[in-house]
């Protein structure tokens, strides 16, 4: 892990710091505060001295800057300081949606669906912009206090008409369990692969396990690219055979047999939460 190359310091820019919130082994978060606006804020900074990282850590900020939409943490400013790029985004309260299904094992089962329909909505609207996101997991979905979902964390974001990549080719980009099979084969991708991994997403959501369960590489993998995971309807009866068919088809192996795109799986969780209201 590389150094914290905030220690000590007690502003960025114009960007008051108040504390350290999180981290990892190439980027560290502060929480922050704006003097001008009075805002509280994220400050995000890239710590790796490796340039391939600090390049595709800049991708991300002006990826992220462009995106506007209630499901999408927004970026407000960018820019480096002592050859350190940075990011300042939303500070969101609230918790990520894997603690919150730990806290809330009960949560019913019409709260779930809006928050399929709102993480849908964000990465709709981020491909709209011509954005994959590429690591669509749990751990990036931030539930705030009042049910409001934030899609974070687009450092694996790629746009779709640029002609170049700043990963390796051939290498999987993402978080395995969450991967569609054409991304952990390292082979093109297109929208198609977020439809996927929000499948893995809405799957864990709904039933309260992980499609491609595993304790190992190789035993994840093998399920992944080989098993059809045990259909929603039989692990969640309640969730209606409307619903465990979408969630089935975004998990589809071939990416043609998914949903063409975002659009079409919010409407069929707006069906199927119609459906469970008439129910109830």
């Amino acid at each position: 892990m590389e150094p914290d190359p905030l220690e000590g310091r007690q502003a960025l820019g114009r960007y008051e710091l108040i504390r350290k919130i999180g981290g990892g082994a190439a980027s560290v978060v502060y929480q922050g505060l704006d003097p001008e606006t009075g805002l509280a804020v994220a400050v995000k900074v890239c710590t790796s001295r490796n340039a391939k990282l600090r390049r595709r850590f800049l991708l991300e900020a002006q990826i992220a800057a462009g995106l506007r939409h209630p499901n999408v943490t927004r970026v407000h400013d960018l820019g480096a300081e002592d050859g350190f790029p940075y990011l300042i985004q939303e500070l969101h309260g609230g918790e990520d949606l894997s603690d919150l299904v730990k806290r809330r094992p009960d949560l019913p089962l019409s709260e779930r669906i809006l928050l399929l329909v709102q993480i849908a909505r964000g990465l709709g609207h981020a491909h709209a912009q011509g954005v994959l996101h590429r690591d669509v997991k749990p751990r990036n979905v931030r539930v705030l206090p009042d049910g409001t979902v934030k899609l974070m964390d687009f450092g694996f974001a790629r746009l779709l008409d640029r002609s170049f990549n700043l990963t390796t080719q051939g290498v999987a980009v993402g978080t395995l369990g969450y991967l569609s099979p054409e991304q952990f084969q390292g082979h093109a991708v297109d929208g198609r692969a977020d439809i996927f991994s929000f499948g893995v997403v809405a799957y864990e959501l709904l039933t309260g396990e992980r499609p491609f369960a595993g304790f190992s590489f190789p035993e994840i993998s093998r399920r992944l690219l080989g098993e059809d995971p045990v259909p929603v309807a039989d692990r969640a009866p309640e969730c209606g055979p409307r619903l465990s068919a979408l969630v089935m088809a975004c998990l589809a192996k071939e990416p043609a047999r998914r949903p063409a795109g975002f659009p079409d799986v919010v409407m069929e969780l707006e069906v199927a939460l119609a459906n469970l209201t008439r129910r109830t």
